[in-house]
């Protein structure tokens, strides 16, 4: 329970802006240091438990790979999308900030992306097929569920058409 609430409240926030900020050696040490005290206290451990041990026990990583980690997460779900090629465009080129230095990163490990699938086609029959059927025993529309006429009807379908 504790360790939910050390995910949730103590490492959430500053994970949300890392990505974006370049932080000191300093810094990223006292954020570490807090990190590994507030990990110790809500797993139990004493203060003179090794810190390595103290982040494997609770299946943590340090800040430092964390940031890393989200970073690369996010830059990765960007290069998955077809509109978001300006914005990265835009990131690369200030390889002076902290994410564009982690997009330099990532095209260092996975190369460039190649073209992404074209997207299927939509749905071009302007009318829907509509399905109705009489149920005896089932009331008016007003007073039936819609999940109990949908799923008698799913049923019935499933047993007349071999699904």
């Amino acid at each position: 329970m504790l360790l939910q609430l050390y995910k949730g409240l103590i490492l959430a926030r500053p994970l949300y802006a890392l990505p974006l900020i370049r932080l000191s050696g300093n810094q990223i040490e006292n954020l570490e240091r807090a990190q590994r005290v507030a990990l110790r206290i809500c797993i139990g451990v004493p203060r003179s438990a090794s810190s390595r041990h103290t982040l494997t026990e609770a299946g943590m990583n340090s800040v430092e790979n964390l940031l890393q980690e989200r970073a690369l997460g996010h830059l990765i779900r960007m290069n998955n999308c077809d509109y978001t090629t300006t914005l990265l465009i835009g990131i690369a080129e200030r390889t002076d900030s902290e994410l564009g230095a982690h997009l330099c990163t990532l095209g260092d490990i996975a190369g460039t992306p190649g073209p992404l699938a074209p997207l299927p086609a939509l749905h071009t029959d302007p009318h829907p097929l509509r399905v109705s059927i009489c149920i005896p025993g089932l009331r008016t529309k007003k007073s039936a569920a819609v999940v109990t006429a949908r799923q008698l009807t799913e049923s019935y379908l499933d047993a007349e058409y071999d699904g």
